[in-house]
């Protein structure tokens, strides 16, 4: 049997296939007005939904745009990394991203950048007892460190000795 021409094929045929409620029909069952009027709302562009919230800041992506890092998302972060501060990190990848404009992150691809980040973050935090990184700390105690307080301790015993 020899496949008819497009323009032989009738204008309304019963081509469909259903998948749940769903109901896919082939381009071939559609009339060539219904065809062009998908054609032209697929190529129009799709505004963009902007967040009611603020978000917590914003990281530059390859094609120009930002990608918006959310108030959910940031208390996520923050709970999968407790010995990490999220949002001086999140600061460091947005200033690295405006440093790298070669290496900026695609839409799809800043997520995976995201958290490669905080996980090696992650894993170079050692966490003392109080839960604190040693990052935070030394940020508080700069003046004390370890050394100036063991030679004290070591220059006292020496004079008692």
């Amino acid at each position: 049997m020899k496949y008819p021409h497009r323009d032989e094929i009738p204008a309304r045929r019963t081509d469909k296939i259903s998948v749940g409620r769903t109901e896919i029909f082939s381009v071939r069952s559609r009339s060539k007005e219904e065809v062009e009027k998908i054609q032209v709302e697929c190529a129009a562009p799709k505004e963009v939904a902007t967040p009611a919230v603020p978000p917590v800041i914003l990281l530059p992506l390859n094609d120009g745009s930002e990608h918006p890092i959310t108030d959910g998302e940031f208390a996520e972060w923050k709970q999968l990394y407790p010995a990490v501060d999220v949002l001086q990190a999140l600061r460091g990848m947005r200033g690295w991203l405006l440093a790298n404009k070669t290496h900026r992150k695609t839409r799809s691809g800043i997520l995976k950048f995201v958290t490669g980040w905080l996980n090696r973050e992650q894993d170079r935090a050692k966490p003392s007892n109080d839960g604190k990184s040693m990052a935070q700390k030394r940020g508080l105690n700069a003046v004390h460190s370890n050394r100036v307080m063991n030679y004290d301790a070591n220059r006292v015993n020496l004079e008692e000795w």
